[in-house]
């Protein structure tokens, strides 16, 4: 059973893969999420955060489409959008940390 932070995270999620696969920007779970994913089938039941990894050149694309396509309710934040971790919001709840990596 998914807590009401994993539900928000689970419905940003499928924001972010629909923008990534219209956009052909490919990125992996990882840390935590993938480990959820693959032994529990969902959330490791105390987790509240979603891990993603894109390369360099997926990341700075994203970033762009984000820019004209994330949805006014949507925040993407970054110290600097150049940093490999950003978080996205949702109505002030952190939902979602990317991490851009060096692949």
């Amino acid at each position: 059973m998914m807590t009401d932070k994993q539900k928000h995270l689970y419905v940003l999620y499928k924001e972010v893969d629909e923008l990534c696969r219209k956009h052909n920007i490919d990125y992996q779970l990882a840390g935590g999420t993938l480990i959820g994913a693959i032994r529990h089938r969902g959330f490791i039941p105390w987790d509240d955060d979603m891990d993603i990894t894109m390369t360099r050149n997926n990341w700075e694309k994203f970033v762009q489409v984000c820019k004209t396509e994330l949805p006014d309710n949507r925040i993407l934040e970054c110290q600097e959008l150049n940093q490999c971790y950003c978080k996205i919001y949702r109505q002030n709840i952190i939902c979602c940390t990317l991490n851009t990596g060096t692949f």
